[in-house]
């Protein structure tokens, strides 16, 4: 796995989006997961914003409904 390799999980892109925004908007359960446990992502389930001004909760509710969003704030909320 890239992480494994030292890739980077909280770099952002030239629309200000970072991998977590990229796996919630796309609904990858298992890909959200593994970034939620890195401490870099915690901070950005909900901020920061895209060019949109859309944060990782904003596109995952988007794209895949409140329950979605009801997941990640439960993930990032477990201790």
């Amino acid at each position: 796995m890239l992480l494994e390799l030292g890739a980077k999980v909280d770099v952002v892109d030239e629309w200000f989006m970072t991998p977590l925004h990229y796996a919630a908007r796309n609904g990858h359960v298992e890909i959200l997961r593994v970034l939620l446990q890195r401490s870099e992502c915690i901070k950005d389930i909900d901020r920061p914003c895209d060019l949109d001004g859309d944060t990782p909760l904003h596109l995952a509710a988007a794209s895949f409904g409140i329950r979605m969003h009801q997941w990640l704030l439960s993930v990032h909320h477990d201790p």
